[in-house]
Parts: structure tokens; C-alpha cells; sequence
């Protein structure tokens, strides 16, 4: 095949990629274009490679500033997950052997607790998202790693941080934070449910830039309360200038980075709690406009995420795939899930007809 005829099959296939509720849009002109110009920046030197090293740095202090208020080290990943398992395997040379995680966290915690053969015990969720407390308090103990959620993958719920973090704190053991969708807007979402400050029990929490502010896939971020938690994953690499790498990954494009540094700037100029507060509404009018045609959410909104669960589930599904729709899922396939993210602002009136059309109404 030329390599003018596979680009445009590709380009066919591309715009057959027809995809609701996903959590990776295409970012807009100007970040892509970012991303272009510095695709030839090795994001696994930063050293050698001061573009993405600077980038890399403004990441942290400004992702650090605009979810806590203050400064916190850190580093940039390639995705929430990687920082999943870059946080547990940091804990587990620190003593801690076991995770304890809902049913409701995201698949790459038993994955990344499987990887590093650390005894992994899920604990159970009411409705499929309210955490179980009194079932944590009966099995924790010291040396115990648990994962909350801010907002959860599926249904946006955010488990009760704060009071999880003082059950921990007690019995000797510490808190990992996966908000990957939620991080940079937390500060203005589940008041008194996340965390104000990493510190205490709470060591560590993970983010996506590819969700807000809508950077290119690729682009993650780990923040610790403690510099040492950070220094862990730095491991040899005698060729490299610095002599050390950091994470699980060797080269990695460093363009996703520094466009993700410049979406962030762009945020930041926006304004976060007026995008917070703009994505909230939207969930909450698009919930408000799928109620009459049967949808409904678990419980109540706390965060951008939803997960619209229809009576008849079965064939909302198969209708939206005879629109030509692959819809993500929630509960078991009960529900669709949705994430209301800033590209689908101006878009709201059309999805909730999409999903209208597919109860039938």
C-alpha cells in the first residue's frame, strides 16, 4: 500500500471513530499544533532535553498551586495509571505491603498491585459506588496502602477522602489519590470529601492533563507530600547526561508534555473555578434534560462524570450502535457514561438529543 492511500484509509477510519463518553477529544488547533513543533523532545532525558524539563517543572508547581494552594514535588508521567504504579511501587519500598482498594477504583490498581506482587484486597461499594467504610475500618491496619477515588471512572462519586485519610492515620497505615479526571479542578468540587493538602496519611495523588485541560493523551502527573516518595523512582541510566531516569518508561515523546504545560497555562488564564463551575452545570443540565426520556444518575451529582442509567439499557446500546455510536459503559452495562469535559460545552444540546433518540424518545 502507498503511503498516500494508507493515510487516506486511515482518514476514513478516523472519521468512523464515533465515540460517546470517552475521556481522550481531540485538543484543540492550537495545543496540537504545540505538541507538532516539539514531537522531537525526549521527555526521557529532560537533562538533555530543557524544553520538556521546563515543562515538566511547570506542570508540578502549577498543577501544585491551582489544586492545594502550595508547592508539591513531583513529577509527570505518561498517565494517571503509570502514576498508579509509580505511587504504589514508591510505598511498597517504604514498607507497605498491602492495598486495599474499592470495587469501585480504576482497573489499573489490582493491575499495577498484580505487576509489583503486593497482596491486593478489594472492599465493597454500596450501589456500586458509595465505599463501604465500616468494612475499611474492620480489615485496616498498619502498613496498609488505601486508594480513594475522586471521582470515580465510572460514576464520577468521590469517596470520602478526608475521613478514609483519618482512618488510616490511626491505624498506621497511608492514603494514594487517584483523581485522574478530577485533579486540577478539585479544589472546587465534594466539599469536605477530597483532600486540601497531601501530608499526614495522604502521601501521594495522580492526574490526567489529556481530561482537564484537554491535552494530548500521554500526559500525566504525580504529586507527593514527601520529596523522598519522588526520589524512589529515579532509577540508573549510566549513558543518559543526569544519569537517572524517572518512572517505568525509557524515551517518550516530550511534544505531549509541553503542550500539555501550555493547556494548563491556558486554563490557569480561563480561569479554573470558572471552567470547574461551567462542566458542572453542564452535567447537571444534561442530566436535567435526559430525565423526562428515563435516564437517571446513582446519585447525586459530584462531578463532571455521569453515568446515565436507562430501564431499558439493552436498547439505548443498540441503538446508539445502529447510529453509529461506541458508547463507553457504567454499572455493569446499566448505564452510559458520559464525561462532560470542555469540549462538549457547545456541544450539550446535541449529545442529550443523541441519547434521547437511542431511549426512543
Amino acid at each position: 500500500m502507498r503511503p498516500r492511500e494508507l493515510l487516506d484509509r486511515l482518514a476514513v477510519r478516523a472519521r468512523g471513530d464515533r465515540v460517546l463518553g470517552g475521556m481522550t477529544p481531540r485538543p484543540p488547533p492550537d495545543v496540537l499544533e504545540v505538541c507538532r513543533l516539539y514531537s522531537w523532545q525526549n521527555m526521557g532525558d529532560p537533562e538533555s532535553y530543557t524544553a520538556s524539563r521546563e515543562a515538566a517543572s511547570y506542570i508540578v508547581s502549577t498543577a501544585s498551586l491551582v489544586v492545594f494552594g502550595r508547592e508539591y514535588p513531583g513529577w509527570v508521567t505518561s498517565g494517571a495509571s503509570e502514576g498508579n504504579l509509580l505511587a504504589l511501587y514508591a510505598l511498597r519500598e517504604m514498607g507497605y505491603r498491602r492495598v486495599l482498594y474499592f470495587q469501585s477504583a480504576h482497573y489499573s490498581i489490582p493491575k499495577s498491585a498484580r505487576i509489583l506482587g503486593m497482596r491486593a484486597e478489594p472492599l465493597p461499594v454500596a450501589g456500586g459506588y458509595e465505599p463501604l467504610l465500616g468494612e475499611l475500618r474492620s480489615r485496616l491496619g498498619e502498613g496498609d496502602i488505601v486508594v480513594a477515588t475522586v471521582g470515580t471512572t465510572e460514576t464520577g462519586y468521590i469517596d470520602p477522602v478526608v475521613e478514609i485519610a483519618e482512618l488510616a492515620g490511626a491505624r498506621g497505615a497511608v492514603v494514594h489519590v487517584d483523581a485522574a479526571f478530577t485533579g486540577p479542578i478539585m479544589r472546587y468540587l465534594g466539599e469536605g470529601k477530597a483532600p486540601r493538602s497531601l501530608g499526614g496519611a495522604v502521601t501521594s495523588i495522580v492526574m490526567d492533563m489529556h481530561k482537564v485541560p484537554e491535552a494530548p493523551a500521554g500526559v500525566g502527573l504525580l504529586l507527593a507530600s514527601d520529596k523522598d516518595i519522588i526520589d524512589l523512582l529515579y532509577h540508573k541510566a549510566p549513558y543518559i547526561p543526569s544519569g537517572r531516569q524517572f518512572g517505568v518508561l525509557g524515551t517518550r515523546n516530550g511534544g505531549p508534555v509541553i503542550a500539555a504545560a501550555y493547556a494548563l497555562s491556558k486554563l490557569v488564564e480561563y480561569g479554573v473555578e470558572r471552567l470547574a463551575t461551567e462542566l458542572m452545570d453542564a452535567a447537571l443540565e444534561l442530566v436535567s434534560r435526559l430525565g423526562p426520556h428515563g435516564y437517571r444518575t446513582p446519585h447525586s451529582v459530584e462531578t463532571p462524570i455521569l453515568c446515565l442509567i436507562h430501564p431499558r439499557h439493552d436498547k439505548v446500546f443498540e441503538r446508539l450502535g445502529e447510529m453509529g455510536y461506541k458508547a463507553y459503559r457504567c454499572l455493569e452495562g446499566r448505564g452510559v457514561r458520559m464525561a462532560v469535559m470542555p469540549h462538549l460545552l457547545p456541544e450539550l444540546g446535541r449529545v442529550a438529543g443523541i441519547l434521547a433518540s437511542a431511549a426512543g424518545g
